[in-house]
């Protein structure tokens, strides 16, 4: 399971930075852009790029890998040879889905003037080295989760680590920026007909802190402290391209079927203290014992 880190500003300024981990081991480190195109953002009715709507800024937050495959054939001098789609999780991510924010979109792609990394259409931008090594890291194992968070300074206690560098970005709008070569149309391409499972969602410290046993074996293990949770829709294992199904009567969180849960436990519960109260009220019943149920 390959974890990819994106660190971003506030205010998505300027670029970023990505660290690509395997379990407890740096794979890579590198420079990311998740920042939207204001001009782009403004045609399209988003004049702040608000990340919980379309062609904002990528939503903070947990995503999951969903699919990958080429880029179109001449989308190279925008997307580069390849791309992946990633399947939001948690956090506010997973919040931009009521939006139609569904997939996300990371690649590479040439860099702009004076080798400064480029915007995008609301998906991630990775420099051209990180983004290689990742595919390298991915062949053996194609599973990988990702996390977009702000950039911290360090603390005032950690006096050996020195603050991110971060670099300006390059002035060139995204190129293909309507149907059906947007971000948005690939990617719902490459996703189209792929599922991914519902599981527990990630926990952000785990994922920030180390990537261990916990993190592999949640790919096959639903049970427990599973790192990915419930969500709406159907989905499966991830692959090279795909679709979306939602299930029916279940919100982008899967709050509706949870609320299910809890009120068919409520009412079993509800139906032992019924059945042991009667017990203990009828004759030769056993008046001095008490079941309780602890939540």
């Amino acid at each position: 399971m390959l974890g990819i880190i994106v660190k971003v500003p506030q205010d998505r300024g300027l670029a970023g930075v990505v660290e690509i981990r395997s379990h407890s081991s740096m794979v890579a480190r590198g420079f990311a852009v998740a920042s939207a195109s204001p001009d782009l953002a403004a045609r399209h009715g988003n004049p702040r790029c608000d990340p919980l709507r379309p062609w904002g800024h990528p939503p903070l937050g947990m995503y999951r890998l969903l699919a990958q495959g080429p880029s179109p054939t001449g989308c190279e001098i925008e997307y580069g040879r390849q791309l992946l789609v990633f399947q939001p999780e948690t956090g506010k991510a997973l919040e931009a889905e009521a939006f139609g924010r569904l997939l996300l979109l990371v690649y590479a792609g040439p860099a702009g003037e004076g080798g400064r990394l480029r915007r995008t259409q609301g998906g991630v931008r990775l420099d051209q080295k990180a983004f290689d090594t990742m595919l390298a890291a991915l062949a053996p194992d194609p599973h990988a989760v990702l996390s977009i968070e702000v950039l911290q300074p360090p603390s005032w206690w950690q006096f050996w680590r020195r603050a991110a560098t971060t670099l300006p970005l390059a002035a060139v709008a995204p190129k293909f920026s309507v149907p059906p070569l947007d971000e948005a149309s690939l990617a719902a391409q490459l996703a189209q007909g792929k599922h991914l499972s519902r599981k527990a969602p990630a926990r952000q410290q785990d994922f920030a802190s180390d990537f261990d046993s916990d993190l592999d074996s949640s790919s096959s293990d639903t049970s427990g402290d599973s790192i990915y949770s419930g969500r709406g829709g159907n989905f499966g294992s991830a692959g090279a391209s795909g679709g979306w199904n939602s299930a029916a009567g279940v919100d982008s969180a899967g709050r509706i079927r949870t609320a299910a849960a809890i009120a068919a436990t409520n009412f079993a519960v509800a139906q032992s203290d019924a059945s042991s109260q009667a017990a203990d009220d009828a004759p030769g019943g056993d008046s001095g014992t008490q079941t309780s149920t602890s939540y």
